[in-house]
């Protein structure tokens, strides 16, 4: 390591790099870290610096992890970066070195490092003893096939060491033999991958893109990417889905690429648009589930093979590898890429043959929840609560003259962006009301279980700017809460009671069939099928289960009940519903043999057989 450093000092590389890379820089930070760079690294422990990529956590070292995810700068472990280039097939068998990998968010080089020393590796399989020429020639075919782009000039700055590092005993041999060689700077880029021109393309495209959901992206970085035609920058977007698109723009046809990127793209309704995209651009090599990966565990991760493929047959025979890491077990699965399509592009990476028939079924068979919604003679309705928190505490804003539930940062307003105070928080939800201002406070269904609300609080309905909601929302309906309980979906009946964001109202205002009412669809709900459906449909690949979202619950296939028979099990339905909201709390053993019936009757109604009966059971319990 000390060699690394006089070899720094004497080729005076970290004033070439700065003077490359931060010639237009008035950052202090930026100069100040540079400056005392070479200090930091002769001061590093040299034990701890065996390691050739060891200089890749340098910058993540120094710079706090809040800072870094700011701008999505997370250091990527050495064995997952081996695995996406194992993944992508880069150097594994018969190299040559000659094909171009890029990283466009390569930070400090980790994938660089690991795709420089394969190179060196099969360089020195074909040759073992290199002569002069040899050496060099690895040096150029680095320079001209390795390159990385990063919008932080510090990162590419490290990259450049790091890659230096990697290479320093080729080097050393070089000017042993030839004391005036040049040392190379690698094609480092410091760009905004935004500004990219997408003239060039290459074989491998690898990296961890930034993870930055869109309220998170600086405005001047938004502003670039509304000025270019991204298909993906729809909605609610993250800065992953958008390095995903720029990737496969980027790739030869056939070439490959390997991202690690949150689980969110594999089912949730905001990442449509970019599996869509995945889909209809590529080969679907692997998908493999992790679970967290990094510094903040409620981020759980995959890492995504993809091979640019313009041909839709090839795409929609394509069989995708899948595997699922869970602490010491390993589940390998394969699933035809063209049931994506069919699942409305989800990625649902768990199913095996059975669920599929069993989703495809009902999707192909039964209406789902959104498209009654769409139908005027039902006038059904699923609206959240009061938008606040839970707590319910609320901030007042004296230049607006109104209240809003208390931000999660820094005391802001969100319209005027005015400073507030500590002394402007209120509590909007109470345990108690006042006798003298009892119209001013309504009933607030605080926490349920299923078929049981287990704890009213009151809310206060006189603060202006807090969005209440319509009152007639939280008449007779059915009420669903974000959480799963025992792996079923846990949802109640109330006829008055406001709630916050955090349960969803759903009611029947009318209905052409009076079987089809709310304590029904109440029984479907709650039903082991539709939770089954939930769970198969909307992330059985998690450890801990998902929240069931607002458009989740839209998607679940509801039977409508149309002839004489299926009316007669609605009302047995609708019955046991009954008993079993008296029941709940005085006799749970009893509910719980109502709810057994009323499993077996929706799976009548739906006309699940025996096997698959208990396949879901199996799964469920």
């Amino acid at each position: 390591m000390k060699e690394f450093i006089e070899f720094l000092r004497s080729h005076k590389i970290i004033s070439i790099l700065k003077k490359r890379y931060l010639k237009d820089s008035n950052s202090y930070e930026q100069i100040t870290f540079l400056d005392n760079l070479n200090e930091t690294l002769w001061q590093s422990n040299e034990k701890e610096n065996n390691n050739l990529d060891k200089l890749a956590s340098l910058y993540e070292r120094n710079v706090s992890y809040h800072q870094r995810k700011r701008m999505g700068e997370i250091y990527t472990p050495r064995d997952i970066v081996n695995e996406i280039l194992d993944g992508v097939g880069f150097c594994n068998n018969n190299c040559d070195g000659s094909k171009s990998i890029i990283d466009i968010s390569c930070g400090a080089g980790s994938f660089l490092i690991q795709a420089v020393k394969r190179i060196i590796k099969c360089k020195t399989k074909i040759s073992k003893n290199l002569d002069l020429t040899g050496l060099k020639e690895v040096i150029n075919l680095i320079k001209s096939k390795v390159i990385g782009i990063d919008i932080n000039p510090i990162a590419c700055i490290l990259c450049q060491i790091n890659l230096l590092y990697a290479l320093f005993k080729v080097i050393t041999k070089i000017i042993a033999k030839d004391p005036i060689y040049q040392i190379p700077i690698f094609h480092i880029e410091n760009q905004n991958i935004f500004s990219h021109s997408f003239n060039q393309k290459y074989d491998f495209i690898v990296g961890n893109p930034p993870y930055l959901f869109i309220r998170d992206i600086p405005q001047e970085q938004k502003e670039i990417i509304e000025s270019r035609a991204y298909e993906t920058s729809q909605g609610q977007y993250d800065y992953y889905q958008l390095f995903i698109e720029i990737g496969i723009k980027l790739l030869n046809s056939n070439g490959k690429l390997g991202f690690i990127v949150p689980d969110s793209i594999l089912a949730l309704s905001n990442r449509n648009v970019i599996r869509k995209y995945i889909y209809n651009h590529t080969l679907i090599k692997k998908i493999l589930y992790l679970g967290p990966q990094f510094e903040e565990p409620i981020v759980s991760n995959i890492i995504l093979i993809l091979e640019k493929e313009l041909d839709r047959k090839k795409r929609e025979n394509n069989l995708v590898e899948i595997t699922l890491r869970r602490k010491s077990v390993i589940i390998s699965n394969s699933i035809l890429q063209k049931y994506f399509k069919e699942w409305n592009y989800k990625f649902l990476i768990t199913l095996n043959q059975e669920d599929i028939e069993i989703l495809d079924y009902l999707n192909k068979n039964f209406p789902k929840l959104k498209h009654l919604m769409d139908v005027p003679k039902y006038n059904l309705y699923l609206k959240r609560g009061v938008e606040l928190t839970k707590e319910g505490k609320i901030i007042y804003c004296q230049s607006c003259n109104k209240y809003y539930p208390l931000p999660k940062g820094k005391l802001v307003c969100k319209d005027c962006n005015n400073q507030l105070t500590t002394r402007a928080i209120e509590n909007i939800i109470v345990d108690q009301k006042p006798q003298q201002q009892k119209k001013d406070y309504a009933s607030f269904i605080y926490s349920i279980n299923r078929y049981q609300i287990k704890q009213f609080k009151y809310i206060i309905l006189n603060k202006p700017g807090i969005n209440y909601k319509s009152s007639e929302i939280y008449k007779d309906r059915i009420i669903i809460r974000q959480l799963t309980q025992n792996n079923l979906i846990c949802a109640t009946y109330s006829k008055n009671g406001y709630t916050s964001q955090s349960l969803y109202n759903l009611g029947i205002e009318n209905s052409p069939v009076p079987e089809f009412n709310s304590l029904y669809l109440l029984g479907l709900i709650n039903s082991e099928l539709l939770s089954f459906y939930f769970m198969k449909s909307f992330g059985s690949y998690k450890e801990l289960y998902p929240r069931i979202l607002l458009e989740k619950i839209k998607d679940l296939p509801i039977k409508v009940p149309q002839n004489i028979n299926e009316k007669k099990i609605s009302n047995m339905i609708t019955k046991f519903i009954k008993e079993i909201l008296k029941l709940i709390e005085t006799d749970p053993s009893l509910s719980n043999k109502y709810q057994m019936k009323i499993n077996q009757l929706i799976y009548e109604l739906y006309n699940i057989n025996d096997e698959e009966r208990e396949y879901i059971k199996e799964f469920l319990y």
